[in-house]
């Protein structure tokens, strides 16, 4: 399997983006940080995610709650339709709920069947 060196740097640019966010939010003050609700939500529907968002989503085989949460970033990265803007809604929304992705690597969500 070869790689192609514009695959590579698209790799390293997503990665770096993830890195600059983490920053970025580890840089924030705690009072500007979203703060979770009380209620969680039981559906990927009552997230409240643009259409694009959840038809990516569903299309990719990720049509629960449980199943994005067991997802990572690097790893919905490689869904069609969803990047960092996606990826960044995403995360806010299950900020609201005192939720979050899986902090898994993209080796171990594809060693653990995760569906592209």
């Amino acid at each position: 399997m070869t790689v192609g060196v514009h695959s590579t740097i698209d790799e390293l640019r997503s990665a770096r983006m993830l890195i600059d966010d983490l920053i970025d939010k580890a840089e924030q003050p705690a009072a500007l940080q979203p703060k979770p609700t009380k209620r969680r939500p039981r559906s990927l529907a009552a997230l409240g995610l643009p259409k694009q968002v959840h038809n990516a989503l569903r299309d990719a085989g990720i049509r629960s709650l449980a199943k994005l949460m067991q997802q990572s970033v690097p790893g919905l990265l490689h869904v069609p339709g969803l990047g960092m803007r996606s990826i960044h809604i995403l995360q806010a929304a299950l900020a609201e709920h005192g939720l979050a992705l899986s902090e898994a690597t993209d080796e171990q969500s594809r060693s653990s069947g995760m569906a592209r």
